[in-house]
């Protein structure tokens, strides 16, 4: 130390300009006290001991019969709210029940509001233009002109149409199965001389008998009645009902709702008044039950707060669980690992599971579903001349027309690509049933296709109208590793943003054996059975080919102009707009991951689950996710949907992982379940071990430390 710097005069008195007393530190060698130092001295264990919330006096039985009393569950409800269904029912019940989780209430507001419909697909360009020929795909040698397909050089829309019928045609072509040029020309051609039948009351089995809005109640909820009876309603506007869903695509509803308590209000009268008369479970007894709530992989802390206030302290139910759906299937299925794809009807999951754990990097959340090839295979039926030219689908009967059709109809494989007559009923009020009979070619095949080719939907319409509710200290959800590493072609070459949204190398977090570039579609071209889907056709070679950059997803090829586009459809930020997003990035990874193809977001979540791993830990935990990959939900039906997807993904991991492409395996969920219920199948087994009593969550607990309860008790918070 230099000379003249005096040393630090270390305090001798603490505190001595004041008569306080300091006690001396405890002599931690004869500390002999056992507080807290045992679980039977917590409070979880008190109010599981006492059984009742607070160890207060326990509440009379529910009165039982005998069979019901010796089956173990008979007092538990499970509740999956769903994307568009709600399925409820007791552990006990072999299905659940399965109702529509929406909500009719009569409004003084004039006018009524109609029902929401939010369009996804943008609509055909008014006039037609002269139609291109075009027969090369994006990639590859050009196909024949039997498999050429024609698109309007002005229509962004037809254009994007092109594209994917291009790609079927390509995967057709691949397997030896032909095609008609203009087989939707000829559909067209017969669609237009269609004569209407009409069907009286008497012979019609599936007639509807709608409501009188004079004589209804204020509230109707939907009912396991087919169709259910908030879909009779005639004319909603006319009969002042006020048409409301208050879960959309796993999350709330933003759009149709002003406040979170007229929105959470909606879902408690769905609620109490199913399980009041499809269970008949009145609201006084719910105090003497449990319930399992099943939420989403991916969630918002909102959602999962205010949906656990709700069964324990407005419903009153005397503990609750919670469990993902993702965990749920895999329980219901029997698989300990596996990379778990849920396609809904308004949104699409994928994660992997491991151990009965998600995995949180793997998680991705897609925002389509069936709805969207609903919307999506309508456009294409009035392109072709679909004789009930009124169709609305904004109108529930007219939705449930298009449902019923489209469930007949669609398919991803390519060998139903054909000439094929269906039957059309058009059940509406104040006419009679009439019947239809319309031919299609492609187009069940070219909607379901949307799943691969995303692009065409548009993402910003779909949430244009959505209102913030809750604030964003609410919204605390991170972006995961999968997301990142699926929008890392927005960023500047060679670099992608972390989760804390430091720009890092792409080579970060992820072991050197799976350092993979932008995923590619191509795949060796081999044979399969003719039934199935072929890989795609894009790739004419064994050799590995890297696409272009999806960063221009309307790019146009040099012999038709028909843009096409293979690779993750994700519109492509720009950094010099000087808008910030979570995490300091200059896109919002959370909104572009959720544009991308289903098969691109199964490989970027199985990439992801090696991230922090490395070596044979990471090479091992890659294959069991590739051997094994789950898929479940409503569209998990579509005819050819787990060899379509299971040759794409094959295309991806023979393009980045040489050599794995033969551990890619898609199964279905077990044939004796219906993989709609596959998850609610899963937690109602859960609920009869005994690991399940260390997860229960009661009224005083949750009074007492609210979210903290969660975190202490469910796995993934």
């Amino acid at each position: 130390m230099p000379r003249g710097v005096p040393k630090e005069r270390p305090e001798e008195v603490p505190m001595r300009f004041t008569s306080f007393w300091i006690p001396a530190p405890m002599n931690s060698k004869n500390a002999a006290s056992n507080y807290l130092k045992s679980d039977s001295q917590t409070l979880w264990s008190r109010n599981a001991a006492n059984g009742t919330a607070g160890g207060q006096p326990s509440a009379p039985e529910v009165e039982v019969s005998w069979e019901k009393r010796q089956k173990r569950g008979s007092d538990i409800i499970i509740i999956h709210p769903g994307t568009r269904f709600l399925r409820v029912g007791r552990a006990t019940d072999a299905y659940p029940i399965n109702i529509p989780h929406v909500i009719a209430r009569k409004t003084n507001l004039s006018p009524t509001p109609p029902p929401s419909f939010i369009r996804a697909i943008p609509p055909f360009k008014a006039t037609r233009s002269p139609s291109v020929s075009v027969s090369s795909p994006e990639s590859g040698e050009p196909l024949p002109d039997d498999y050429a397909v024609s698109a309007d050089p002005d229509d962004p829309l037809d254009q994007k149409i092109g594209a994917i019928r291009l790609s079927l045609r390509a995967r057709m072509f691949s397997y030896g199965f032909s095609a008609r040029k203009n087989g939707s020309s000829q559909a067209e051609e017969y669609n237009k001389n269609v004569q209407v039948i009409e069907i009286p009351d008497h012979k019609d089995q599936d007639n509807v008998e709608w409501l009188d809005s004079a004589a209804e109640s204020k509230t109707i909820v939907g009912s396991k009645a087919r169709p259910p009876i908030v879909f009779r309603i005639p004319d909603p506007v006319q009969s002042k009902y006020l048409i409301r869903w208050p879960i959309r695509g796993s999350k709330f509803n933003q759009v149709d709702y002003a406040t979170r308590q007229e929105l959470i209000g909606d879902i408690q009268s769905i609620w109490t008044t199913v399980l009041q008369t499809e269970l008949s479970i009145d609201p006084p007894t719910f105090k003497n039950l449990s319930v399992i709530l099943v939420v989403p992989d991916y969630w918002d802390k909102f959602y999962v707060r205010d949906l656990a206030h709700l069964l324990l302290v407005q419903m009153g139910f005397r503990r609750m669980c919670i469990q993902q759906e993702s965990i749920c299937a895999s329980f219901g299925a029997g698989i300990a690992a596996a990379c778990v794809v849920d396609i809904g009807a308004a949104k699409t999951s994928v994660s992997c599971i491991e151990e009965g754990l998600v995995l949180p990097d793997t998680r991705i959340s897609l925002d389509y579903g069936g709805d969207d090839i609903s919307e999506f295979f309508h456009l294409l039926l009035a392109r072709i001349g679909l004789p009930y030219k009124e169709a609305d689908l904004s109108r529930l009967y007219d939705w449930n027309m298009i449902e019923d059709l489209k469930t007949r109809s669609a398919t991803l494989a390519e060998v139903d690509v054909d000439l094929i007559t269906y039957d059309l009923f058009v059940r509406a009020p104040a006419r009679i049933t009439e019947k239809y009979s319309i031919k299609t070619y492609d187009e069940p095949n070219v909607a379901s296709m949307i799943l691969f080719h995303p692009s065409i939907i548009d993402f910003e319409n779909k949430h244009a109208s959505s209102k913030p509710i809750w604030t964003s200290d609410c919204i605390d959800e991170m972006d995961t590793q999968a997301m990142v590493a699926s929008t890392a072609h927005l960023h500047p070459e060679g670099e992608m943003v972390g989760k804390s949204g430091s720009v890092q190398s792409s080579s970060t977090n992820v072991p050197d054996s799976i350092n993979v570039t932008e995923a590619s579609s191509t795949v060796p071209k081999t044979k399969t059975d003719a039934g199935h889907a072929s890989p795609d056709a894009e790739s004419n070679s064994k050799t590995p080919r890297r696409t272009e950059s999806p960063e221009d997803p309307g790019r146009v090829s040099g012999t038709g102009g028909v843009g096409v586009s293979t690779t993750a459809a994700v519109s492509a930020g720009s950094p010099s707009t000087g808008i910030i997003y979570r995490g300091g990035t200059p896109i919002d990874i959370r909104s572009e991951s959720s544009k991308q193809p289903l098969d691109h977001a199964i490989f970027h979540s199985i990439r992801a689950c090696a991230a922090g791993t490395s070596g044979v830990g990471a090479n091992e935990r890659l294959k069991k996710m590739l051997a094994c990959i789950l898929v479940v939900g409503g569209t998990a039906l579509t005819p050819g949907m787990l060899h379509a997807l299971e040759s794409r993904v094959k295309g991806l991991v023979a393009a980045n992982m040489p050599g794995q492409e033969e551990l890619v395996a898609v199964i279905p969920a077990p044939k004796e379940i219906d993989p709609r219920v596959l998850a609610w199948k899963g937690v109602a087994v859960l609920s009869k071990l005994e690991s399940l009593s260390d997860l229960w969550i009661q009224q005083a607990d949750w009074d007492m430390m609210g979210m903290r309860a969660l975190k202490e008790r469910s796995f993934f918070l």
